[in-house]
This record gives structure tokens, C-alpha cells and sequence, in this order.
């Protein structure tokens, strides 16, 4: 699965994933000492990105309003988008 975190030309942070997650993501939680993304979904369950958020991108993070786009590559190649929230926990 590739994720990638993004910059749209409005300045709305976007969330990309090629193929699509497991399910509706719920909402994002962005660490800020860890610099890690925590994605949840329904039900309970969460998924930790397996990668730390550089500097430029935390800081991004940080001054974002509180919601983040989610979009996915469906299998036959259409973009699906929504915003969820996002949580910045400062630790």
C-alpha cells in the first residue's frame, strides 16, 4: 500500500492511498514528539502509518484546521475523497 501526504493547491492537507485502505478512515491523529500518523476506523480499530512525518510536514500538521482529506484510488482507477477529523496531540 502506498500512503502519501499531500499539500492541494487551496492548502487543504490530503491523505492519498493506492489501493484503497481497508475501510473508511474515521478520523487522523497526528502526534507531534513522535511525528507519527495514526489513522482509526470504524468499529475501534486504528492503523499506525509506518513512516515519521518530516519537518516540514509536521509543522503543516500542526497549523492545519482541524480536518484532513482522505482520498483513494478505487480499482478502477476513480478518486474517492472526504474529510475526516484531525487531532494534533501535542506529547
Amino acid at each position: 500500500m502506498q500512503i502519501e501526504l499531500g499539500k492541494l493547491a487551496d492548502g487543504q492537507l490530503v491523505i492519498v492511498s493506492d489501493p484503497p485502505f481497508p475501510s473508511d478512515v474515521a478520523s487522523v491523529t497526528f502526534y507531534v514528539g513522535q511525528r507519527l500518523i495514526v489513522l482509526a476506523y470504524p468499529g475501534g480499530e486504528d492503523e499506525l502509518m509506518h513512516y515519521e512525518v518530516s519537518d516540514s510536514a509536521s509543522a503543516e500538521l500542526i497549523s492545519t484546521p482541524d480536518e484532513i482529506l482522505i482520498v483513494q484510488k478505487g480499482e478502477a482507477g476513480q478518486l474517492t475523497g472526504y474529510d475526516v477529523p484531525l487531532t494534533v496531540i501535542h506529547d
